[in-house]
């Protein structure tokens, strides 16, 4: 095991795309054993039930606490504390295992991308690989998370129902 403190400098230092490459790679093995947990599999359990197994993961990777949001049809990752710290190259590396864990326990490429960190609290948009893209232009652009929301819905209203591990 490495301290989070320790991952988070060597993340740092090796740079966003580095660290976004490692965290998909950790994603794909918690994927893998999130898939394996479920013996249902992802697709068939419970939103309860995957945000249980895979917030199990990340809890014993040192990535944080998971909760589920789910606004309309966006799933809205939650991650709190853990000893990886925050920082951009943190996060970034939070999102891609995220991603890698969602894409590997669903059996198809997802995409995920930080949409906004409150203090120890940090969003993730978890969609398809080209609304999360859409997602981070809009937020390059300067848009609030919740914005984004709204337009990847093309302007519905949702509400949020929240689901944790």
């Amino acid at each position: 095991m490495v301290p989070g403190d320790a991952l988070a400098s060597l993340a740092q230092a090796a740079g966003a795309a580095a660290a976004v490459e490692f965290g998909r790679a950790l994603g794909h093995r918690l994927g893998a054993r999130v898939s394996a947990r479920l013996e249902a599999g992802v697709r068939e359990a419970s939103i309860d039930a995957v945000a249980s197994a895979i917030g199990g993961e990340l809890a014993v990777a040192g990535l944080g606490v998971l909760t589920v949001e789910r606004w309309g049809r966006a799933l809205v990752i939650v991650v709190e504390g853990g000893s990886l710290g925050a920082g951009v190259a943190a996060d970034a590396l939070r999102a891609a295992a995220i991603e890698g864990i969602f894409s590997r326990a669903a059996g198809r490429e997802l995409g995920a991308t930080p949409l906004a960190r409150d203090g120890a609290r940090l969003r993730v948009l978890v969609a398809s690989a080209a609304s999360a893209a859409r997602a981070r232009a809009w937020l390059d652009e300067g848009a609030s998370w919740g914005d984004v929301i709204t337009r990847l819905h093309g302007a519905k209203g949702a509400g949020s129902q929240e689901a944790s591990a």
